[in-house]
């Protein structure tokens, strides 16, 4: 039988002075305990809004044609509710900011990246250091509008890295937009409360991951500034909060439609291959080849042969979902666990639901790559949780 162990290798102490770490102590699974349980506690504090989330799901089904609500759908709109909350809390201010010149050029350099990635990284890097402010300069929004709340859908929607969380909040704004003026303050005052109140909670349960967050209080960096992934290295404590939550509810909200699946993927980012990495591209995407007996990524693989899933290993987010993948889970055949950082997991979880794919995920214990860190370190993942979500 296989032992259900948390999959690691030689990492120095110095690894948790990074964005977050997961396992601050010897054992990973109290942060499973610690997230499920304040999980429950959002849902709870959620129950005050379920009117203004029933609404919201009676007014999409009559603009989306979507039938019913379900209990999945009801952790779902919780989860987008949350994060609405949250980042226009947090980013509201500065993407209020931005003009509209800006918004353009930034969309235009993503287009360029999709086709000429060098050349759309540069371009990024060059508008994100003339453009985004540091993490402690960029100070909550303090009233909200409307007109705050397009602007950073706006934003959102044209940022590479959270285009995708921007297409989902655009339908809450059209929903507010259809509002009368007392429903609508009334809407953004919800949403406001939602923020303050998670804002302090999350800081106080799952502070204790996230300390050394945002990146600038870790380690030596070498031109800051100027990156196409500033925003990713500049995310503060609360957007840590906000994704660990947010994919725990999602984990919940997906459970049942992942569970009827018939075959399932496991995607790992390429952080956890071990070096001289032989992994080979085939036509499902890049596969491990069990080339070292030390990479957790191999022993995973072997794992998957025991209890028939198969894992993939993704370059980039970007590249999360081969072609061969995406058009077999469509049917519902295929469901996926992804393993990522917080940063990526919203817009991981989003992607996956927009392209119908049953997903899961499991959080990487600590970001080790270049997105934070001069010198990347193999990083590491919970087996026994992942082994939890993706057997039958």
């Amino acid at each position: 039988m296989a032992q259900l162990t948390t999959v690691s290798t030689a990492v120095p102490k110095e690894t948790h002075n990074h964005t977050y770490s997961l396992n601050p102590g010897e054992q990973a699974q109290p942060y499973y305990a610690t997230i499920r349980l304040f999980a429950n506690r959002v849902q709870q504090y959620m129950e005050r809004h379920r009117l203004l989330l029933a609404n919201f799901a009676q007014w999409r089904s009559r603009h989306a044609g979507a039938a019913g609500y379900t209990s999945e759908e009801t952790l779902e709109d919780m989860a987008q509710w949350l994060a609405l909350a949250v980042r226009l809390h947090s980013w509201g201010r500065w993407c209020s900011q931005w003009s509209s010149l800006s918004t353009r050029a930034v969309r235009g350099a993503a287009k360029v990246r999709r086709r000429y990635r060098r050349w759309g990284d540069g371009a990024l890097a060059l508008l994100y250091g003339t453009s985004i402010p540091e993490p402690e300069t960029r100070k909550p929004m303090d009233r909200w509008t409307l007109t705050s709340l397009e602007q950073m859908v706006r934003v959102m929607e044209a940022l590479p890295d959270f285009a995708e969380e921007g297409t989902w909040y655009r339908q809450w704004f059209q929903y507010a937009e259809s509002l009368d003026l007392t429903d609508g303050e009334m809407l953004l005052a919800a949403l406001w409360n939602t923020a303050r109140w998670f804002t302090a909670e999350a800081d106080t349960v799952l502070g204790t991951y996230t300390c050394a967050a945002p990146l600038q209080a870790a380690g030596p960096r070498r031109n800051q500034h100027f990156r196409e992934d500033r925003i990713l290295r500049s995310l503060k404590p609360v957007d840590y909060h906000l994704a660990l939550v947010t994919a725990e509810l999602l984990n919940q909200a997906y459970r049942r439609e992942f569970s009827q699946t018939r075959y399932r993927e496991v995607l790992v980012p390429a952080c956890l291959c071990g070096p001289n990495c032989q992994r080979q591209t085939t036509e499902a995407g890049v596969r491990c080849q069990q080339c070292g007996s030390l990479c957790p990524v191999g022993r995973l693989a072997t794992l998957g042969t025991k209890f028939d899933f198969g894992v993939l290993v993704i370059s980039h987010a970007s590249r999360a979902f081969p072609g061969a993948l995406d058009a077999t889970s469509r049917g519902g055949v295929v469901g996926i666990v992804g393993i990522a950082c917080p940063a990526h997991l919203l817009a991981g979880g989003w992607s996956c639901r927009r392209r119908g794919i049953p997903a899961q995920c499991v959080p990487l214990e600590f970001a080790g790559c270049r997105h934070w860190s001069d010198e990347p370190m193999q990083t590491r993942f919970d087996m026994t949780e992942l082994l939890r979500l993706v057997r039958p």
